[in-house]
């Protein structure tokens, strides 16, 4: 952090790297590949009923990033960051309920979940750069870099469990499916980044940016 900044604000530096992890956390997403063949055999799903899941996912995510922007200018990454755990915990958790009926995968996973995803990816993204208006291009770099990197960790993690106790968790009477258990994990270390990224939100005088960088709820000096 630069020299100039205000005493007793957070290192820029710390804040990146929570929401280089918050991203680790929503690139789970793109190890549901390796949830695919597990799904078919266990409920008799073709593989484009399972994939239309991911796709729809993938969906939500982007109109829901682009509300979420909307959103923030008018209550701050903190709110949209919390809404968006809830959502994508809710998703995830709601899936397994399924039990065979693939329109509840679509409705809990895809919309619901995709809904999590997409206001949990603007968060870092649009926070970061008004901590770094010198290098805006990097940051944003670094953070969906690190959405692209999650599936790398979640997906061995994924086919450890999967190998080990199967995709059912057999001593649930509803047939939750156990991909459904690691993300809900995942949502609460995702929530505590989501905390530290979000609980400084005044741009320090060094690095304010002007104008339109302006950051969100702020208003003008």
């Amino acid at each position: 952090m630069n020299r100039e900044t205000s005493k007793g604000l957070p290192n820029r530096w710390l804040l990146a790297g929570g929401g280089v992890l918050m991203q680790l956390a929503l690139g789970a997403v793109y190890a549901w590949s390796v949830f695919r063949n597990p799904l078919i055999k266990t409920f008799g799903w073709s593989i484009a009923d399972v994939t239309t899941t991911f796709s729809i996912a993938i969906l939500v995510l982007g109109f829901a990033a682009f509300l979420g922007g909307l959103w923030m200018r008018r209550v701050g990454p903190r709110v949209v960051g919390i809404t968006a755990g809830i959502c994508y915990g809710l998703g995830v958790a709601l899936a397994s309920l399924s039990n065979g009926n693939i329109w509840v995968l679509w409705l809990t996973y895809g919309v619901l979940g995709g809904l999590g995803l997409g206001l949990g990816y603007i968060v870092p993204l649009a926070t970061l750069v008004k901590w770094f208006p010198d290098r805006r291009g990097f940051i944003t770099g670094l953070a969906v870099a690190g959405f692209g990197t999650g599936a790398l960790i979640t997906a061995p993690v994924a086919e450890h469990l999967i190998s080990g106790v199967g995709v059912l968790k057999s001593s649930s009477g509803r047939g939750a499916t156990r991909p459904t258990l690691p993300p809900v994990q995942i949502v609460d270390r995702r929530r505590a980044i989501t905390g530290i990224l979000t609980r400084y939100i005044k741009i320090p005088a060094a690095i304010q940016p002007q104008g339109s960088l302006r950051p969100f709820g702020l208003p003008a000096r």
